[in-house]
C-alpha cells in the first residue's frame, strides 16, 4: 500500500482507517477524528487552498469532534505554493486527472518547474487551478526533506474512468536516499 510506504518513510504518524466504505462517508471521516480524540490529538492540518466547500465540510466534521481544524495554506497564492513545494525539493507525481486538461501521457510526470510553467500556459486559456484544487488533478508525494526514505514506483497500471485517468501503483519500495 502506497500511503502506507508514505508513513513508513518517516514523514508523518497518521491514522488511516476503513468500514468497509471505500465512499468515505462523512460519519466515517466522524468516527475517525472521534477515535484521534480519544488518543489526544487536539487538531489537524488541512491542505484546502480556495474551495469554500471544502473548508466548511472540514470545519464541521472537526468542530463535531472537537477537534480544531488548521488550514495554513487557505487564501495564500495557489503559483507560490506550487513553486514553493518544488524548490523545497519536495517530489509528486500525478496519480489522478480529468481528462478535460490532460492526456493519458501525463500519469506519473513529476510535479516540477515544468509542470508549472505548463499550468501557467494552460491557465490563459482554460478554468485549471494551479494546485487542482477543483480536482482537475491529483499527486503523490514520493520524497522530500522530511521523507527519511523515497518512495520508488516500480509497477503501474494506467486505468479510465468516467473522464479521468488514473495510475494504479501495483507495486512500490522504500528506498534509502
Amino acid at each position: 500500500m502506497v500511503m502506507g510506504s508514505q508513513i513508513s518513510s518517516g514523514c508523518v504518524e497518521a491514522a488511516i482507517g476503513s468500514d468497509g466504505d471505500s465512499a468515505g462517508t462523512q460519519p466515517f471521516h466522524e468516527k475517525v477524528i472521534l477515535e484521534l480524540k480519544k488518543d489526544g490529538v487536539e487538531g489537524g492540518v488541512f491542505g484546502d487552498i480556495d474551495l469554500d466547500e471544502h473548508r466548511e465540510w472540514v470545519e464541521r466534521i472537526c468542530n463535531l469532534s472537537g477537534v480544531t481544524a488548521h488550514l495554513p495554506l487557505w487564501g495564500l497564492s495557489q503559483i507560490k505554493i506550487l513553486a514553493d513545494f518544488i524548490e523545497l525539493g519536495f517530489e509528486a507525481i500525478i496519480v489522478a486527472h480529468n481528462e478535460k486538461y490532460f492526456g493519458e501521457e501525463w500519469l506519473g510526470k513529476r510535479v516540477d518547474i515544468a509542470f508549472l510553467a505548463h499550468l501557467s500556459e494552460m491557465a490563459k486559456e482554460t478554468d485549471i487551478t494551479p494546485c487542482g484544487e477543483a480536482g482537475e488533478y491529483h499527486t503523490l508525494v514520493i520524497d522530500g526533506p522530511i521523507f527519511k526514505q523515497r518512495i520508488e514506483i516500480l509497477e503501474t497500471v494506467n486505468r479510465y474512468n468516467n473522464g479521468y485517468w488514473f495510475l494504479e501503483i501495483s507495486k512500490s519500495e522504500l528506498r534509502e536516499k
